[in-house]
């Protein structure tokens, strides 16, 4: 992402931290920036934080970021892959916070994200509708999320319904990284797709 400008002294939210991975791979990245690490699950918070317990300018925050301030759930899931926000209670999940990302930068007094990643096991829409105000004064440069192809694979947001999200709010798809494919017959599995702010790189 370099070669589109995005290079030090960011301020980039990881919506979605699990362990702390893409956080530590950002501070590599891109050197002198600020980031803000959300982790809803106890059990993940935990490890992003013992992770990432040298790394000065990370920010670890454990709740969601979703359409509205709320309580909700997260499914418990068989390996340690992130569970799914859901509003009903299922197989005794616990239950986390949700927060707007909107009120969250309004508390925090930040007026700008260069980078927005998420990854929140198919809720990447609620997070971008929590989003509004952020996206509305296009102080939102980047917003880099997984999604896939199969629009019946719930796990994973599908693209075209993101698409059609972003560009209604002025942002352009620029790219897909990290692909995976399942196998020829099924196609893309997931992947992380790039969309930028038009304002901003115009």
């Amino acid at each position: 992402m370099h070669n589109i400008g995005l290079r030090q002294n960011l301020n980039i939210f990881d919506v979605g931290a699990h362990k702390g991975q893409t956080s530590s791979h950002f501070c590599k990245l891109f050197s002198h920036s600020l980031i803000n690490a959300f982790e809803p699950s106890p059990y993940l918070f935990a490890e992003a934080e013992k992770n990432l317990s040298n790394r000065k300018n990370i920010r670890c925050h454990n709740f969601a970021l979703g359409e509205a301030d709320e309580e909700a759930y997260l499914t418990r899931p068989d390996s340690d892959l992130c569970g799914q926000v859901v509003k009903a209670q299922e197989n005794n999940s616990p239950s986390i916070l949700v927060r707007r990302l909107d009120g969250f930068c309004k508390i925090e007094n930040i007026s700008a994200i260069d980078l927005l990643k998420i990854d929140v096991e198919g809720n990447e829409l609620s997070v971008l509708k929590g989003t509004s105000g952020m996206i509305n004064k296009n102080a939102i440069r980047a917003i880099l999320l997984e999604c896939d192809f199969n629009k019946d694979d719930k796990q994973h947001s599908y693209f075209f319904d993101v698409f059609d999200f972003l560009s209604e709010e002025n942002f352009c798809f620029h790219g897909l990284f990290d692909v995976v494919r399942y196998s020829p017959s099924y196609g893309i599995g997931f992947c992380n797709a790039l969309f930028l702010n038009r304002s901003v790189f115009s």
